[in-house]
């Protein structure tokens, strides 16, 4: 500047340049550059050591009043002030384009990315990205300690402490920590763990891991960077104050309290018009500025007479210009005391050497050249020599080079087009372009300018700044790599990752995520996630509920399962991690998920369940058995079968539960049904209780994740064998009828014969008392042996029923009562009221009565009472299986005489079987066919000295 204008002792224009390069210089650095400068070393380092960091955008802000100030010193230095102003506001636009660049990477890098399986605190699997940042290959991490990433044990069991704690009460356990890499590097990470199981965390826990190094560091950079910045507000040496659009006092530096003596705490929220600071004649001027100022136009320098708080009037200069924040409309202003306008005079004449100086000491190269294809230098500044390697004067009038021929030439047309064509809208220029230095180095460049008209509009000459963007340029290629890198990292991710705004805008997805969706990646990026992505039926429902999450109305969802609309019209089921973005006041502006299409693996699970219920609660036992017999997997129908609970029959093996089975014999079977595949047997299970019953069982072998097993069914054929049994005796009993028919038939053809002729015989004599009496006896026999006759014909025919529907009751209580007759026993009736009748033929069916009432009988000789109950049968399940199902009526005849042994039960409806000296044998067979000739079942239940039931089911008509 034109101006002294001095910071702590030390010129302004050193002291920018030590403040410029402060981040990351050293001592030595800034010492040599005041050297070079030729300023005060002592007083450059007490000014770098005294300085911190401050936000970029404070400290453009002061360094454009710092201008402001200097350019009312000279129209020359306003002029040079001007195009560092543009500089600032240059990289001001650039600092926001690198901002808007990191917003993205930020996504990026929140992402979870990093992603792995832990048990135990021991990695079970790990993706890629993680693989990466800690260093190590899959081989070295899977099945170790997550011990290995921590420096120390103290911090290993630090961070389980506290995450795992939060996990058991919360769910989630977040902490940052730092991990030491493959290579002894350390690193700052966030992580964040889900157990997989919140009852057992020992199932497995996932965790994400950020790498929150680089953040950390440029955190720190920045505190320290806007403590440099609030340094340099303080230290100005003029008085610099921030209004609001009603003019009223919003902030003010040291400066403004010397100057107008007040307080800055008495100053801030007061209207400067209240505060008595300037006469009536100039608090109009001062009033009309503030119209200008926001109608966004700078105002002054203007000239008043300030009223200090003591009372002293003092001339000063103030200039005041507009500025937006956000969307507040700001004025910012600058004042200086002019008590001292004879010194700030004799500063004018010596602004240009001093401008020279300040040109000579900025980082890039300030220049005036001619409007013509060599672009021939009229004045260039010293910083020519450091941008292009070559020297000061080379350029000047194209001494030894002009300055087109530095330009890359690939880049020489465009240069000149590009301002020519602001010349032509006598607007300013900016552009980027490389050149070629005296080393043969590329160097990005950017350039600032405006053309210098005369009074005809003809360009007289050029003036602009030219500065080495190299650095930026390549740190844009690194973000740009970077963001290419990420994008691959999401790419071979094997989950979907997308990110939605509070818009339901898609602003990222991965390949995969394009890939389950069916969508191209630039068709879908932003578009509506729930117009493009959900089902028409569930679109408005969840669009607003994802609403209330982004507005904090319902807690954030860690986890959720969805449908998802494919492009075609599918739906998927997708289960869904999700991570919100927050804002600096905690509100949600953007989820990141990342998604696993789990549709096929829903329809499995389905599946198998479905299985499972029906293994479950098949009608069949189902065991899995282990090699040495041991039982893995019992169903419902086993346990119920067997009598033992699930976990009893569990603790057994097959040698428990299948009776006579030894450990050879099972052996055998193993290797057996290995070899075959498959085998059939037919065998006697063990109940709890000790009984046995037969069983039909089927082996199946199968190889199951590497161990072998025998998968058996087993039914209880116990109705089975009665069913067979059954059948095996009418066949017998049919077979044996039909002999004895034909017998009988003959037999009592015969004996017709016989017995005529004996009455013809006992006619002729009737005198011969001795031969009569012989021949009576022969009648006798002959009517004896044609009785039995008739009985072998009722048991073979069954007596060619004719049935007619009757009621029962009083024809079993007539029989029952004629057949105990004068005997010691008697009877007792039980019958159901509203007996069904049955269609039967009641002289069989009394005969039926009568046999088993006479053998209830003589199963009591010493007397008794004989139980008769009848009653009516609904439900199908009790009756036995050989019946149809439908109603019936149920007769029992009970009796506790001896009993029949165990041995005689099967025989006793077989033809001529007694145990009786006088017995034919031939009455519980007539029974048994009666019976069956009216569609029914007779049944026996005995038990030696404890009695006998027998039991008849008829059907109801």
């Amino acid at each position: 500047a034109s101006a002294p204008i001095i910071v702590a002792g030390v010129h302004v224009a050193n002291w920018l340049m030590g403040q410029c390069n402060a981040l990351g210089v050293t001592r030595e650095e800034i010492k040599q550059l005041a050297a070079e400068v030729g300023a005060n070393e002592t007083r450059v380092l007490e000014a770098f050591d005294n300085t911190s960091p401050v936000p970029l955008e404070q400290f453009e802000r002061t360094l454009n009043l710092l201008w402001y100030m200097a350019r009312e010193l000279s129209t020359l230095g306003y002029g040079n002030l001007l195009l560092a102003r543009d500089n600032a506001r240059l990289r001001h636009i650039e600092q926001s384009m690198h901002d808007s660049e990191t917003k993205l990477r930020t996504i990026l890098t929140s992402a979870p990315i990093a992603i792995g399986l832990v048990k135990d605190r021991v990695f079970q699997w790990v993706n890629d990205h993680m693989l990466n940042m800690v260093g190590y290959s899959v081989e070295e991490l899977i099945g170790r300690s997550s011990r290995i990433l921590y420096e120390s044990e103290k911090e290993f069991q630090r961070v389980a402490d506290v995450k795992y704690g939060q996990i058991k009460r919360g769910g989630t356990g977040e902490i940052q920590t730092r991990w030491k890499r493959r290579d002894g590097s350390l690193i700052d990470v966030h992580l964040r763990s889900t157990a997989l199981e919140m009852e057992n965390l020992s199932a497995g826990v996932i965790f994400t891991a950020l790498d929150i190094t680089e953040r950390l560091k440029a955190e720190k950079s920045l505190k320290e960077s806007e403590q440099r910045f609030k340094t340099l507000f303080e230290s100005a040496p003029d008085a610099i104050f921030l209004m609001d659009a009603e003019g009223r006092f919003i902030d003010g530096n040291a400066a403004t309290e010397r100057l107008t003596g007040y307080n800055r705490d008495a100053l801030i929220g007061r209207l400067f018009s209240e505060c008595n600071l300037l006469p009536e004649d100039s608090l109009n001027g001062a009033i009309a500025n503030l119209k200008r100022n926001l109608e966004g136009k700078p105002s002054g320098p203007d000239e008043y007479m300030l009223r200090r708080v003591d009372g002293v009037i003092i001339p000063i200069e103030v200039s005041t210009y507009p500025v937006q924040l956000g969307d507040q409309h700001l004025i910012i202003g600058i004042a200086r005391d002019l008590s001292f306008r004879v010194q700030s005079e004799l500063a004018l004449r010596e602004s240009e050497r001093q401008l020279s100086v300040l040109l000579s000491n900025l980082p890039g190269m300030a220049y005036r050249c001619l409007n013509d294809p060599e672009w021939t230098m009229l004045l260039v500044s010293e910083g020519v020599s450091e941008l292009t390697g070559y020297a000061h004067d080379a350029f000047i009038n194209n001494r030894e080079l002009n300055y087109s021929q530095v330009i890359h030439q690939d880049d020489r047309v465009r240069v000149w087009n590009e301002i020519e064509s602001a010349l032509q809208e006598k607007a300013p220029y900016r552009l980027t372009y490389r050149i070629i230095a005296a080393d043969g180095k590329c160097k990005w460049v950017m350039e600032q300018g405006r053309g210098v008209f005369d009074d005809s509009g003809k360009v007289e000459f050029l003036e602009g700044f030219i500065i080495d963007i190299t650095d930026r340029i390549t740190a844009q290629q690194s973000i740009q790599a970077e963001r290419d890198r990420a994008k691959k990292y999401l790419d071979i991710a094997g989950t979907m990752i997308a990110v939605i705004n509070r818009e339901m805008t898609i602003e990222l997805i991965n390949r995969k995520g394009c890939e389950v969706l069916g969508w191209k990646e630039e068709d879908i990026l932003g578009k509506n996630w729930f117009d493009c992505c959900v089902p028409p039926d569930k679109r408005e429902e969840r669009r607003q509920r994802v609403r209330q999450i982004f507005d904090g109305a319902i807690p954030f969802p860690e986890y959720a399962e969805c449908i998802a609309l494919t492009q075609d019209g599918q739906e998927r089921v997708i289960a869904w991690h999700n991570i919100p973005l927050r804002d600096e006041s905690g509100n949600i502006i953007r989820v990141i998920s990342s998604g696993e299409d789990v549709t096929e693996r829903r329809k499995a699970e389905e599946t198998l369940k479905l299985t499972q219920f029906s293994i479950d609660h098949a009608v069949d036992a189902v065991f899995w058995v282990e090699p040495d017999g041991r039982l893995s997997y019992v169903n419902t129908a086993a346990c119920d079968a067997l009598g033992f609970s699930h976990p009893e029959l569990l603790s057994l093996s097959i040698l428990d539960i299948e009776a006579d089975l030894t450990p050879d014999e099972w052996a055998r079977r193993w290797s057996q049904v290995q070899s075959a595949r498959f085998m059939s047997t037919n065998s006697n299970f063990r109940r709890k209780d000790g009984s046995l019953f037969p069983v039909d069982v089927t082996f199946n072998y199968l190889e199951y994740e590497g161990r072998s097993h025998l998968f058996a069914f087993a039914r209880d054929i116990t109705e089975k064998r009665k069913i067979e049994e059954e059948l095996f005796k009418a066949s017998k009993l049919e077979s044996i009828g039909i002999l004895a028919g034909g017998i009988a038939h003959d037999f009592n053809n015969i004996l017709t014969a016989i017995i005529g002729n004996i009455s013809l015989a006992m006619l002729d004599l009737a005198d011969s008392e001795g031969l009569l009496r012989r021949l009576v006896d022969a009648e006798k026999a002959s009517l004896r042996a044609q009785k039995l006759t008739q009985q072998l014909l009722t048991f073979s025919r069954g007596g060619a029923p004719v049935k007619k529907t009757i009621h029962i009751e009083e024809m079993i209580r007539d029989s029952a009562r004629f057949a105990v007759h004068g005997s010691k026993v008697r009877c007792e009736f039980l019958f159901e009221p509203g007996l069904f009748s049955v269609e039967v033929d009641e002289g069989q069916l009394s005969q039926v009565i009568h046999n088993m009432i006479i053998n209830a009988d003589q199963a009591m000789p010493q007397g008794g009472v004989i139980t008769v109950k009848a009653r009516n049968i609904v439900d199908s399940a009790t009756l036995p299986p050989s019946l149809k199902p439908g109603n019936y009526v149920g007769i029992t005849v009970t009796d506790t005489g001896i009993g029949i042994p165990p041995q005689h039960l099967p025989n006793i409806f077989d033809p001529f079987f007694t145990t009786k000296q006088k017995g034919s044998g031939l009455g519980l067979a007539t029974t048994y066919s009666i019976i069956n000739k009216h569609e029914g079942v007779i049944e026996v239940e005995s038990a030696v000295d404890v009695g006998t039931t027998f039991r008849i089911y008829l059907p109801a008509s």
